[in-house]
């Protein structure tokens, strides 16, 4: 819109389908990364555009890596009714023009070339506003605050976004806790973007120090050596996969044996319960006796009749 002509800022809230107060802070923020904007009085109000000098500035990219961005971009479908993924995808529009008729009839098809059936994703598509909060505060190193699961308000500093199992996250120092935590997004509501509330970002701070590489997932714990066996009808399925740095498969009578040493069994013992009685776990022992409870409780529900019947919609 800024390109073609330029827009008031009721224009591009109508037409983003946001407030005027979200649509005045996208342009605010704009002008905070140095995008060469400028206006022009229309009789009205302001008439916001690219500035001249900027408008013929190009970009040269070559045609395999305007596909391998398009690929990226199935990569970022969860994140559908954002502003990173509407930016995202007006990117790639904009560098359409740069490739050839061939490459463009190419991109177009990959949309049935390339078929993502990874994790459940997270929807994200009514929380627009509160993702570009977010991810404003995060590039401007200012202040966030949310409402949190208790319904009272939170200051955070936001240092990192982490995209996880086609969810998002945030590392960074919360003032309630006096530390550094990790939120999921579906943790924190009503986020506001504090804009000039800026802080230091810490020179010495490092992701990987918050989500150590030897958890396996996203949630640390306590060092912990696993073994687990599964039968030889899985263990091509195990010998085909990294599952954790520090793995070892070793062969054994019936099939294989996966060893490794783990920071945390939180989301270890989903992982386990996925592969119903074609795993077992061989040690710790503590790790049996959770998953044993687990499973308990399972069986206990398919014991008899469901206890509760859901009612009925009528379709």
């Amino acid at each position: 819109m800024l390109a073609a002509g330029g827009v008031t800022i009721p224009e591009a809230a109508e037409r983003l389908g946001v407030s005027y107060r979200t649509a005045l802070r996208l342009l605010q923020a704009l002008m905070d990364l140095s995008t060469p904007l400028d206006w022009a009085w229309d009789g009205r109000q302001k008439r916001w555009r690219i500035a001249r000098e900027a408008r013929t500035q190009t970009i040269d990219v070559r045609d395999a890596e305007v596909v391998s961005l398009i690929l990226v971009r199935h990569v970022l479908d969860f994140l559908q009714g954002t502003g990173i993924k509407e930016d995202f995808d007006q990117f790639l529009g904009r560098l359409d023009k740069q490739i050839s008729r061939k490459r463009r009839d190419l991109a177009k098809n990959l949309d049935r070339k390339i078929l993502d059936l990874n994790e459940t994703p997270h929807q994200y598509a009514d929380r627009a506003e509160d993702v570009d909060a977010l991810v404003m505060g995060l590039l401007g190193e200012q202040r966030v605050e949310f409402t949190d699961r208790d319904r009272t308000r939170r200051l955070l500093d936001p240092y990192t976004l982490v995209l996880y199992k086609k969810g998002l996250y945030v590392i960074g120092y919360s003032h309630h806790h006096s530390g550094v935590r990790t939120f999921s997004l579906d943790d924190l509501r009503d986020l506001d973007w504090r804009k000039g509330d800026r802080f230091d970002y810490p020179t010495r701070y490092d992701p990987r120090d918050v989500v150590p590489s030897g958890a396996f997932g996203l949630i640390p714990g306590p060092e912990t050596h696993v073994r687990v066996f599964f039968p030889e009808r899985k263990a091509r399925f195990i010998r085909r996969r990294s599952w954790h740095p520090t793995q070892k498969i070793r062969n054994v009578e019936g099939g294989v044996v996966l060893s490794m040493v783990v920071r945390g069994t939180t989301e270890l013992l989903s992982w386990l319960l996925s592969w119903g009685a074609e795993a077992e776990v061989l040690e710790p022992q503590s790790l049996r006796d959770e998953l044993a409870r687990e499973i308990a409780k399972m069986a206990s529900h398919y014991a008899g009749p469901p206890s509760s019947l859901p009612r009925s919609s009528g379709r």
